[in-house]
């Protein structure tokens, strides 16, 4: 019978695995885990959630710009900039994770 596991559980699965030394074919045989999962499991865990962070330039020193952070990609827009700037960039974000999750 298939284990369920929480997303909790696989975090601590994965820490496990990176700490121990052990090859994850070797961590995944003896926890009676298929490599494939464990890898997947990997991967989802890396996955930037479904925002992105925004943060003004002004709290962190700098002054007239809002910088956009969505996993490694930074976008600066420099004020003034319009709103409908900001709402395409972020759609253009949006779908461009949805298509990577596809």
């Amino acid at each position: 019978m298939r284990k369920t596991r929480s997303g909790k559980e696989w975090r601590e699965l994965i820490k496990e695995q990176k700490t121990c030394g052990k090859s994850v074919a070797l961590f995944c045989r003896e926890k009676g885990l298929h490599p494939n999962t464990f890898y997947r499991k990997v991967k989802l865990t890396r996955k930037p959630g479904p925002f992105v962070q925004l943060q003004t330039a002004d709290a962190c020193g700098a002054h007239g710009s809002v910088e956009i952070r969505s996993g490694d990609i930074i976008i600066r827009l420099e004020r003034p900039f319009e709103e409908a700037e900001l709402v395409r960039i972020l759609g253009c974000l949006q779908e461009a994770r949805n298509a990577a999750v596809s």
